[in-house]
């Protein structure tokens, strides 16, 4: 018998196994090809660039932080598809919306390329570059606090409509 109680609890259980599936994704292969790329291709580009420009890299296995001469407090940028991708992501297959889920692909995609490039503008001195740093950061920041509510939001709303009367 397919009721809406049983409806209500198929979607529960898809939604948590999802969740479980992310995460155990993320923790046994992404997590670690971040870590590589970053302690491997990221950051001895980055040392050598910042060397020959004065400037002091201070590196963490997901993030570099850039220190250029004449500053004191770092700025600096992360490796993207970490866990505050995969969180709302998996939010967002959760609720179906994929549009929404590949508008979040394709920020993180930028996140590639955009802040590493204006941070080599940041190690050669520009302090512009700097503040689009620390922009990147908010927005980073507001897109994933975003992307929560708005996936949380559609699932509040799938699961109000299969609610058992």
């Amino acid at each position: 018998m397919d009721n809406n109680w049983t409806r209500h609890h198929r979607f529960l259980l898809r939604a948590f196994l999802t969740l479980v599936a992310s995460f155990l994704l993320y923790f046994t292969f992404i997590r670690q090809v971040r870590i590589k790329i970053n302690s491997e291709l990221v950051y001895p580009a980055f040392i050598q660039y910042a060397e020959s420009n004065n400037a002091k890299i201070i590196p963490t296995q997901r993030r570099i932080n850039i220190i250029p001469n004449g500053h004191s407090t770092p700025r600096g940028f992360g490796i993207p598809f970490g866990g505050y991708f995969l969180l709302p992501f998996t939010i967002l297959l959760i609720s179906r919306d994929l549009k929404v889920a590949s508008g979040l692909i394709g920020y993180h995609l930028f996140l590639f390329i955009g802040p590493p490039s204006i941070a080599l503008l940041y190690i050669r001195g520009n302090n512009l570059a700097g503040t689009f740093l620390q922009i990147n950061e908010m927005i980073f920041t507001l897109i994933f606090l975003t992307s929560l509510l708005y996936g949380g939001n559609r699932i509040f709303n799938i699961l109000k409509e299969k609610k058992p009367h």
